[in-house]
């Protein structure tokens, strides 16, 4: 990719974080999916960390080799024509600069985003020192100058993801650690797990720069999530798992009672699926 189009459409992203409207951000799991939502009129495209572990056969939370990863940026985001952002989890990194080093690299394969989460001691059921974040989020936000590609910085606060151990003013954290990222560089702040609107309206009132909301079923609508004030709202790994679940359905079919009844129930014809991958002239 040229860095001039790189460029064009790392300010377009930041962009669509700025304006009015709220930007829904479809998460793909493999090139095709990125695809798809390309052709289907999304502005920009997300991946998903799981989805796109997958899809390549490994499981979530950074087993899939880095060098899998690169591949998969490189790849999709040669065959869309919009912005691609990408979950990277923790960086895939133990230090700030190991971490700022392969955000580069996926910078270099294309990316005009990334979303970088504080990660989580399981054994004390702790989030990552405040401080020692905010030297990842300075030393990514960093590589804008450095790379000259003004690249869109999610930072992912996991307050409300994990069971943390002390579960009380979980807001009151989380905007503190949002307002900490943004000072330190971030463009965005990402808090999943967050779905009533009471606490939706306190982020976005407390918080200093766009918020991102992770889509469920306990979610408001992307029309009252707008007029909450929200900026971007992602879907996360559900359609990903959607597709396995399907998956999992025809296998259980086909393993049980020998018929292929699930595998034709929402299925697209062939003619219809090879139109859908076809490139652009």
């Amino acid at each position: 990719m040229l860095k001039q189009e790189q460029q064009r459409l790392a300010k377009e992203l930041i962009r669509l974080h700025l304006c009015d409207d709220i930007m829904v951000l479809p998460n793909a799991w493999d090139t095709g999916s990125a695809v798809m939502y390309s052709k289907a009129g999304f502005k920009a495209v997300g991946t998903s960390s799981a989805g796109v572990a997958y899809s390549l056969g490994y499981s979530d939370c950074e087993q899939l080799p880095f060098d899998l990863l690169l591949e998969y940026v490189d790849r999709t985001s040669h065959r869309i024509d919009v912005p691609l952002t990408v979950d990277i989890e923790e960086g895939f990194g133990s230090t700030p600069c190991e971490i700022a080093q392969n955000v580069s690299e996926v910078i270099k394969k294309g990316a005009v985003g990334v979303n970088l989460e504080d990660s989580f001691d399981a054994k004390s059921k702790t989030l990552t020192a405040i401080d020692y974040h905010r030297n990842i989020i300075t030393a990514v936000a960093d590589l804008k100058d450095k790379n000259n590609i003004p690249f869109v910085l999610n930072a992912r606060i996991n307050t409300h993801w994990y069971d943390l151990s002390d579960k009380s003013h979980l807001l009151d954290i989380a905007i503190e650690r949002g307002n900490a990222c943004l000072s330190a560089g971030a463009d965005c702040v990402f808090i999943p797990g967050i779905a009533d609107a009471d606490s939706i309206r306190t982020l976005v009132q407390q918080i200093k720069g766009p918020i991102n909301i992770l889509a469920s079923t306990a979610c408001p609508s992307t029309y009252a999530l707008q007029e909450l004030g929200v900026s971007r709202l992602s879907v996360g790994s559900s359609p990903a798992r959607a597709c396995l679940g399907l998956t999992q359905k025809i296998i259980e079919e086909l393993m049980n009672q020998g018929t292929f009844t699930s595998m034709y129930e929402q299925s697209i014809p062939y003619d219809k699926a090879n139109k859908l991958f076809l490139r652009d002239e």
